[in-house]
């Protein structure tokens, strides 16, 4: 059976993703610009779990003060989604969008590391900008979940 690793290689190669490996990690370091910002993302593969994991990381930290409502928003945005989840880290303030899967006893195909990527991607575009007005400008969660919503 081909490695996780293997099957994001070829799927990055494929779409012609510029991608930095990661030390001798199975794991790959990218920039994606969207049309807000642009930021960085990490595909890695865990081949014992043979689960693959992507994630987004927002381009600027909430600062320390800011974290109740960058939680807050995030708790709020998470009730809604049906694949994937925002995560803050409490100690450095990174805020990162995380996709994953799981097959265990088969190959993991080309459209399954495409449902991965390209949905944390969009996941992100939508919420970037009201994570971004929390952490640099201190707007309300809700204000700015209903901003990006609206």
């Amino acid at each position: 059976m081909k490695s996780i690793f293997d099957a994001i290689s070829a799927f990055f190669e494929k779409e012609k993703w510029q991608v930095q490996r990661v030390g001798s990690e199975p794991a790959f370091s990218m920039r994606f610009k969207g049309s807000h910002a642009e930021w960085i993302c990490i595909a890695q593969a865990f081949e014992d779990e043979r689960r693959f994991v992507f994630y987004s990381a927002c381009p600027v930290n909430a600062p320390r003060e800011a974290c109740p409502a960058v939680a807050e928003l995030l708790s709020r945005i998470n009730y809604c989604l049906v694949f994937g989840n925002f995560e803050l880290g409490y100690l450095d303030g990174q805020v990162r969008f995380r996709t994953s899967i799981e097959v265990p006893d088969q190959e993991l195909a080309p459209l399954m590391v495409d449902r991965v990527v390209y949905n944390n991607i969009a996941s992100m575009e939508i919420y970037l900008p009201a994570l971004l007005a929390v952490i640099q400008k201190g707007a309300a969660p809700l204000d700015a979940i209903a901003k990006v919503l609206g």
